[in-house]
């Protein structure tokens, strides 16, 4: 078995296919070989990379080129809902570590789980850092970096982030 490896392999033979085609062979490789749980209808772009077999997608996902996912231990799984689309770059990682003293600011490492609700859209280049929840219905603009919990249907623009609720009917303008 090969373990969270599994879906080290599968990312790595999906960066030789087409960018935006073969995309049920993605799934599968994923699936057989990496031990990740997708829904149906999703796509996945060539360059997306995804380690660890703690990974759950909904239905109806799609992942751009050079996303990364990582998902490797139990206590930092991945979970993503429905209709979820991730731009290219995006960067979720369960992974950070403590502060150590000044002989080595890398201490002791930790896990936490990041959870994406439903309906959510994350930008190009944006990171959601582990621990984080993001609410269902958000969006999360370019480069942003989403190192806390976001409530259903907000909208986090950068520089500096701002967050600001969004409108159920998806009307923003009048």
């Amino acid at each position: 078995m090969l373990g969270n490896n599994g879906s080290r392999f599968a990312s790595w033979i999906i960066g030789f296919l087409p960018t935006s085609r073969c995309l049920g062979l993605k799934i599968w490789l994923l699936r057989r070989i990496g031990g990740i749980e997708i829904g149906d209808g999703c796509e996945i772009w060539s360059g997306a990379k995804f380690y660890g077999r703690y990974i759950k997608i909904g239905k109806n996902c799609h992942f751009g080129e050079g996303c990364y996912v990582s998902g490797t231990r139990p206590d930092g799984a991945v979970t993503i809902g429905d209709n979820v689309s991730c731009g290219p770059g995006v960067f979720m990682t369960t992974g950070s570590h403590n502060i150590g003293d000044s002989h080595r600011r890398s201490g002791p490492g930790h896990h936490f789980p990041i959870e994406i609700g439903n309906g959510t859209g994350l930008s190009v280049r944006c990171m959601v850092m582990a621990g984080v929840r993001i609410g269902k219905g958000c969006i999360v603009g370019p480069g942003v970096v989403v190192s806390s919990d976001v409530p259903d249907n907000t909208m986090l623009g950068q520089h500096p982030p701002r967050s600001f609720s969004l409108p159920e009917d998806g009307i923003f303008w009048d």
